[in-house]
């Protein structure tokens, strides 16, 4: 039981000195005032990307009771795949707005303010068949 205790302590003051730095770096990014322009942006989501893919390893540790296949490369994928959605989006008022809205999410995944499910739901595939959206699509699948 002490050494479970000592791994615990060790694990906390570990992810403390982490948190406190992708943290600190994290909420410097995030100010009341838009981007003064595209590199600056750039600047932003490239250390939103790095803050992210620090936190990637905890998650499966913290995260797991749920869904005990995802591993940290998925996690790696998954995220690039987020990021990669957006990368075309030249408005600057719009870029800030989902660097603000990513930085919380990450504040909240790190504090371990979500719940397993939350999380779960960003790395979920989105390879969902499409539902039958007319009578005889649906009958045929047996959804009358």
């Amino acid at each position: 039981m002490t050494a479970v205790f000592l791994f615990t302590t060790f694990h906390l003051k570990v992810r403390e000195i982490l948190l406190k730095n992708t943290m600190s770096s994290g909420v410097k990014a995030v100010r009341p005032i838009l981007s003064r322009n595209h590199a600056e942006a750039r600047r932003r989501v490239i250390s939103l990307y790095r803050a992210w893919y620090r936190q990637l390893p905890f998650i499966p540790k913290e995260y797991a009771q749920t869904n005990a296949n995802i591993t940290v490369p998925i996690l790696r994928e998954r995220l690039r795949k987020e990021f990669n959605k957006n990368k075309d989006i030249k408005d600057l008022r719009v870029i800030d707005l989902l660097i603000h809205k990513w930085q919380n999410e990450l504040i909240e995944v790190a504090h371990i303010w979500k719940s397993d499910t939350h999380v779960m739901d960003y790395f979920r595939e989105d390879n969902l068949p499409e539902k039958p959206k007319d009578f005889l699509d649906r009958f045929l699948s047996g959804k009358s």
